[in-house]
C-alpha cells in the first residue's frame, strides 16, 4: 500500500509541474493575410448586365467585406472567395468564424465557413439581391495558435 500511495503523490507532483500551454486567439487580418499569400479575387456575379454591383473588401475591424446592390428593376447574385491559398503557419488553427450584418435589404446571404482545427481559413459568400435591394457583411476568421508567434509567414 505504501508503494501504491507514494506513487499516486509523485505523479500528482509531476503533473503538477508542467506549465499549461500558453494559446492565444486572434482574428485574421486582411492586410497580414495578404503579406502571408492571401488573395481575395473580385467576385464572380451572375448577371453583369442587371447593373448590381459587387465588391469584396476590407471591413471596418480587418476582416473581409462582401457586398452586392442592385440599384435597377432586376436582382442578381455574386459569389465571393477570400483568403484563397492561404495557410496557417506555426500551429495556428482556426477556431470560429464570426459574421456581422452590416446591412441588408431585399437581400441575403450564404456562408461557406472554414472548418474548425483546419490550418486553411478559405472562406466562400454566396449573396443574392432582389431589385433595389443591398446587402452588406463583414467575415471575421477567429484563429487560435502559440503565444508569442504570428499565424503567417
Amino acid at each position: 500500500m505504501k508503494l501504491a500511495s507514494g506513487f499516486l503523490l509523485l505523479a500528482a507532483t509531476a503533473l503538477a509541474g508542467v506549465p499549461a500551454a500558453k494559446v492565444a486567439e486572434r482574428e485574421i487580418v486582411w492586410r497580414e493575410a495578404q503579406q502571408g499569400g492571401a488573395t481575395f479575387p473580385e467576385p464572380a456575379v451572375a448577371d453583369a448586365s442587371a447593373g448590381c454591383q459587387a465588391t469584396t473588401g476590407v471591413a471596418r475591424s480587418g476582416g473581409v467585406l462582401f457586398s452586392l446592390r442592385c440599384p435597377g428593376a432586376l436582382g442578381t447574385t455574386s459569389a465571393h472567395p477570400a483568403y484563397v491559398g492561404f495557410r496557417l503557419k506555426n500551429g495556428w488553427k482556426v477556431k470560429d468564424t464570426r459574421v456581422v450584418v452590416a446591412g441588408q435589404s431585399k437581400a441575403g446571404f450564404d456562408l461557406d465557413k472554414p472548418a474548425p482545427d483546419s490550418d486553411q481559413p478559405f472562406l466562400k459568400g454566396k449573396l443574392w439581391a432582389g431589385p433595389g435591394g443591398e446587402v452588406l457583411i463583414e467575415v471575421y476568421v477567429k484563429v487560435e495558435g502559440p503565444k508569442g508567434t504570428s499565424y503567417y509567414r
